[in-house]
């Protein structure tokens, strides 16, 4: 299993179709264990917690291939900093206080 190599950390990443390529050769040029689902463009890499600099590869590479960092996962307390998912938590923000109006679920996850 992947988590007993030590790749404890999976992302979420979509690429639009005309980039997938693109993403499989980065994917490969990095040696990192992937699966995912081809045909809606998510992919899921694998990192180990050390590789910080190739997750922050990663989201740059996703970036430039116009994809977005959260597809099926959500963006979670990981990604809620980034600048590139900022409307996004705006979205659950807004969502939050309209259907958990007294911070039950997930409290003091998103500031």
């Amino acid at each position: 299993m992947l988590v007993n190599a030590g790749f404890q950390r999976i992302e979420d990443p979509w690429i639009p179709e005309e980039n997938i390529e693109k993403f499989l050769k980065w994917l490969e040029m990095n040696t990192l264990p992937s699966y995912g689902h081809i045909s809606a463009g998510i992919f899921h890499p694998h990192f180990k917690r050390e590789q910080k600099k190739e997750i922050n590869d990663m989201m740059e590479t996703v970036k430039q291939l116009s994809g977005k960092h959260a597809a099926e996962h959500g963006i979670g307390i990981l990604k809620r900093d980034l600048p590139s998912v900022f409307t996004q938590v705006y979205k659950i923000k807004t969502l939050k206080k309209r259907y958990d109006p007294f911070d039950i679920l997930n409290r003091g996850k998103f500031r």
